[in-house]
């Protein structure tokens, strides 16, 4: 619950008058009149800095890769929170779409994994998301989760071809593995060899990038190079 309240209060934090499609650039753009790309990373603690602090978030780490490559018309809104499943997320969807993102960044499936849900279940759920948020013109990158060898080996083949399945099915941007690099690394998790520690963050969103850069390009190209325009002329006189 302590998290839920941690999600809405960071969420009502921030502007929510971008608006988005996924049709072509002239609509996003007529659509998007502030100029500004909104992207909600919607997921469980593994992006959500369990045991670090805020500035170590998957948003935060975000937010300064976006800044670092010169990204500023990308705002970004955190939805995560510990505990999160896709079932919880499927309740909560609604919540996410009135703050009106143009790209949701989808990490869901470990805490079903972990708590031995039933994998068509979480196949439901999730195929449910994307649905709603398709419906509403919601552009996804959706990140898969490849469990640890040993952990729950019966799991392992349902769920990394589940998000691929559904990243074919729905035409949409996948990342197969959020915990790539990760898992089992002391260097770059916590205790428990799973969850990132703040380098193992920073590897995460540099593993996720290429793909969420592949959509801003392809959505919104025509805003981010009338954005870029604007900077060299201001540059020149």
């Amino acid at each position: 619950m302590k998290h839920l309240v941690i999600f809405f209060v960071l969420l009502i934090l921030f502007d929510t008058t971008a608006a988005y499609s996924q049709e072509s650039d002239a609509s996003a753009r007529s659509k998007n009149k502030e100029n500004v790309v909104k992207v909600i990373v919607f997921g469980d603690s593994l992006v959500a800095g369990f045991g670090l602090g805020e500035e170590h978030t998957f948003k935060k780490a975000l937010e300064r890769k976006l800044e670092s490559v010169g990204y500023d018309i990308v705002r970004v809104l955190d939805g995560t929170f510990t505990g999160l499943t896709t079932q919880l997320a499927l309740e909560r969807v609604q919540i996410v779409l009135d703050f009106n993102p143009d790209i949701v960044i989808l990490a869901l499936g470990s805490n079903d994994a972990f708590s031995k849900k039933n994998p068509q279940d979480t196949y439901s759920n999730l195929a449910n998301i994307l649905q709603t948020l398709q419906r509403n013109n919601v552009k996804i990158l959706l990140t898969g989760v490849k469990l640890p060898k040993g952990a729950h080996p019966q799991y392992q083949d349902k769920f990394q071809s589940m998000y691929e399945y559904l990243a074919d099915k729905y035409k949409i941007e996948l990342y197969p593995n959020i915990l790539k690099d990760i898992a089992g690394n002391t260097d770059l998790t916590l205790a428990d060899k799973i969850h990132p520690n703040q380098a193992g963050m920073e590897t995460i969103v540099n593993n996720v990038y290429p793909h969420l850069e592949l959509i801003l390009f392809r959505q919104f190209k025509e805003i981010i190079l009338q954005e870029k325009r604007k900077e060299i002329l201001k540059k020149q006189y």
